[in-house]
């Protein structure tokens, strides 16, 4: 297949655009937590498949690990993948599995990365798994899609700046992108993982804030939640709910909590107004 890999967000992403020979499509955000040292990487193709993965980089490496149940129901599957820089133009990926909780490995995948400076890709064969009325999880968070201005506080606050939220890979990925005062921008992949019924979201801007939560659909509203370790090493937790008020209008509240989660104080509130 081919694989466009570039920074974004003023260099404080890593994404690859990813179509294998068949038409297959695949897309992954990866960014580091300057609270915590680790380096994370959600990905999502068009097929439905959404996978998270967490670990640590140093010059000419990557490192990544994590567990995902295969399918509902499944057996959690382990996997730890590393990019390894083998000269300049040349990068191996490679995936290991492991079905018996890291007892034994078995290869996934074994990619050998060659820079080249144009490449066309195969031309993408549409799925409609994540857009079928049958899997409604993966259209939980449709209400966020559009073209939107954002208000501090209220629909007569300070406008704070711009937000273009557009779906992909079939409409398996939802993706998020802000632009703000003086060059501030922001940008969110959103992606259902099916068998944990969960939604994973994470967020990074141009001055290297990243977070990361899950969550899921409650009422009308998509709530997620998530540990956010500030520089200095302070914990905090995060909850951020979206509330459509109207089909022209999304309430954005965040909170925190210093206790685990028993109380939670608001943070901020965004109040989102489509643009007509």
């Amino acid at each position: 297949g081919t694989n466009r890999v570039s920074n974004e967000i003023q260099g404080c992403t890593v994404e690859e655009h990813w179509t294998d020979q068949a038409g297959g499509r695949g897309r992954s955000l990866n960014t580091y937590d300057a609270g915590t040292g680790r380096w994370s990487q959600l990905w999502m193709d068009a097929t439905g498949l959404a996978l998270y993965f967490d670990g640590t980089a140093s010059p000419g490496q990557m490192s990544l690990g994590g567990d995902q149940p295969n399918q509902v129901g499944g057996p959690v599957i382990g996997n730890r993948l590393t990019w390894t820089r083998l000269r300049e133009n040349r990068v191996r990926q490679f995936w290991q599995q492991s079905q018996d909780g890291g007892a034994t490995w078995s290869t996934a995948f074994d990619g050998d990365y060659r820079r080249v400076r144009v490449f066309t890709p195969a031309a993408e064969v549409p799925n409609d798994f994540c857009l079928s009325p049958d899997h409604p999880r993966f259209l939980w968070f449709d209400f966020l899609v559009g073209e939107w201005r954002i208000h501090a506080g209220s629909p007569e606050g300070r406008m704070l700046g711009a937000l273009s939220v557009t779906k992909d890979l079939s409409g398996c990925l939802l993706e998020s992108i802000f632009r703000g005062e003086r060059g501030y921008q922001g940008k969110a992949f959103a992606a259902n993982h099916f068998p944990t019924r969960l939604w994973h979201r994470t967020w990074i801007d141009s001055d290297g804030v990243r977070v990361a939560l899950t969550g899921a659909l409650v009422g009308s509203s998509m709530v997620m939640t998530g540990p956010r370790v500030a520089p200095g090493g302070v914990t905090q937790d995060l909850r951020l709910t979206w509330t459509p008020v109207d089909p022209n209008r999304v309430d954005e509240t965040w909170e925190v909590s210093l206790d685990g989660g028993a109380t939670w104080t608001v943070d901020h509130t965004f109040i989102l107004i489509r643009r007509q």
